[in-house]
């Protein structure tokens, strides 16, 4: 059979990169997008030649199931407007149609009425990585319906890295190993039967039992936030790749990169890329000091012109929090933790993953804590691989714990069980794409317009945009 060799690290680099490439040369004033174009791609080329972990080397017809898997789930999940979309696409969607129909920066003439907007006008502030390079298609076609096609392809292409790293990282080439890790969650029907005293509807989104927080399914991110998902899982991959294998490098590049993706995943990640700092595990470079330093005079500016109105404080002052937060922890994730800990207690990356989750429950930023489900997303990445590679060793299989984390994998897969029976029930109900013609600034006061929106009077906007 036909073998297909594919350097995973090296297409991760890109596919991360490439958004960032285009919002540096097209949102910015011709001054600054000429110079931070070149750092940035230069950087991205001397980090391809660098010493990468050996091609991920499979029989194409292996190749050609993951990729078709990655296709066919892509399109079940919504992306696209293929299928049933969940309620998070309302915003989803203005954002993507705003970028293709709107010049870029993009620019709002009428915001008043949003509140806490200075002057009239406004413009997006967004983490857009996700939805650049097809935008930028959908744009130059002049047809939101094309890069609704385009989007589905591009998405379709990161889980396709998604799932070759997890094979790459397990040493598996076992097929059945995507679907696998898209069934890993949390006991939430355990949770939501000890809050409501029934058992949830399946079809029903019930991860958020514990009302102050949630950890979410490995499909649920998919379903409702892929742009984070792909920012998290392939990020994660890469450092988890490289810290195992003595060749981590190209940090600032990547963060920079997922700044835009979704500031939350970079949060997530920072920890661990400290952690190799101090296990000098990640050197870094007088490049990699200059990329940070650039990176940041760039995106600061452009996320800091958001209009703000975000609620942030303090979880453990909440007069529940003190009950919930034990139970959450057993249910969400520390049920698998102490199966694994008598094996993995030495690795510290193991014990960072764990440390995250037990940290981030005390503190809330966003209507719906951001913060906790988002910056989650790459310990919980971590924590899954730890699971499969345990379970993998046949030591452990011989034990009582195996059993016992089996049960607790069997009853979490019925979260994300239940939102792919909600996308498949609804799957007749798919986008209009063709008649899709809403705006942020259009989106009801229900989903909070004004978290996507800055200041036109704000620095990047008066100095360095286009």
């Amino acid at each position: 059979m036909k073998s297909l060799s594919i350097n995973i690290p090296k297409l991760t680099l890109v596919y991360l990169v490439f958004p960032l490439q285009l919002f540096l040369l097209l949102w910015f004033q011709w001054w600054l997008c000429v110079p931070l174009t070149f750092l940035f791609t230069a950087a991205l080329v001397k980090s391809l030649k660098l010493k990468h972990e050996q091609d991920f080397t499979l029989e194409f017809r292996f190749a050609a199931v993951v990729a078709l898997f990655a296709l066919v789930m892509t399109a079940a999940a919504g992306i696209g407007g293929l299928s049933f979309q969940n309620s998070d696409y309302w915003k989803h969607n203005t954002v993507f149609y705003d970028l293709i129909v709107q010049d870029w920066p993009v620019r709002y003439s009428s915001c008043a009425h949003l509140g806490s907007i200075k002057g009239q006008g406004c413009g997006l502030v967004y983490y857009t990585g996700f939805y650049l390079p097809a935008a930028f298609l959908g744009k130059v076609a002049h047809s939101y319906v094309f890069g609704q096609y385009s989007l589905w392809l591009w998405a379709s292409f990161g889980f396709f890295l998604v799932f070759s790293w997890l094979h790459i990282l397990l040493k598996s080439k076992n097929a059945l190993l995507p679907l696998v890790f898209l069934l890993f969650g949390g006991l939430d029907v355990l949770g939501f039967y000890w809050q409501n005293r029934l058992l949830p509807e399946m079809g029903g989104h019930f991860e958020w039992w514990a009302s102050l927080f949630q950890y979410s399914s490995m499909s649920t991110v998919v379903l409702w936030v892929p742009q984070h998902a792909l920012a998290a899982w392939l990020g994660a991959a890469f450092f988890l790749n490289g810290f195992r294998t003595k060749t981590l490098h190209s940090g600032a590049l990547i963060l920079c990169a997922l700044v835009l993706w979704s500031p939350f995943v970079v949060m997530g990640l920072l920890p661990f890329y400290l952690l190799a700092f101090g296990l000098r595990k990640y050197p870094v470079t007088r490049l990699e000091i200059l990329l940070g330093v650039v990176g940041a005079f760039a995106l600061l500016p452009y996320f800091g012109s958001h209009v703000g109105g975000v609620p942030v404080g303090p979880l453990w002052i909440e007069p529940t929090f003190w009950w919930r937060y034990p139970l959450f922890v057993l249910l969400e994730f520390g049920g698998i933790a102490l199966c694994l800990y008598r094996n993995c207690r030495h690795d510290r990356i193991f014990l960072l993953t764990l440390a995250v989750l037990l940290a981030l429950p005390f503190y809330r930023v966003g209507a719906a804590n951001d913060l906790v489900m988002r910056v989650s997303l790459p310990a919980l990445f971590c924590l899954s691989i730890f699971t499969w590679q345990t379970m993998g060793d046949r030591a452990f299989r011989k034990t009582l714990r195996f059993s016992v984390i089996c049960v607790l994998l069997a009853l979490g897969a019925l979260t994300p069980m239940s939102e792919w029976y909600r996308s498949f029930k609804a799957s007749r109900q798919k986008l209009d794409a063709e008649n899709f013609h809403m705006s942020v600034i259009q989106l009801p006061a229900g989903l909070l317009p004004q978290q996507y929106v800055g200041e036109l009077d704000s620095f990047y906007y008066k100095y360095l945009a286009r």
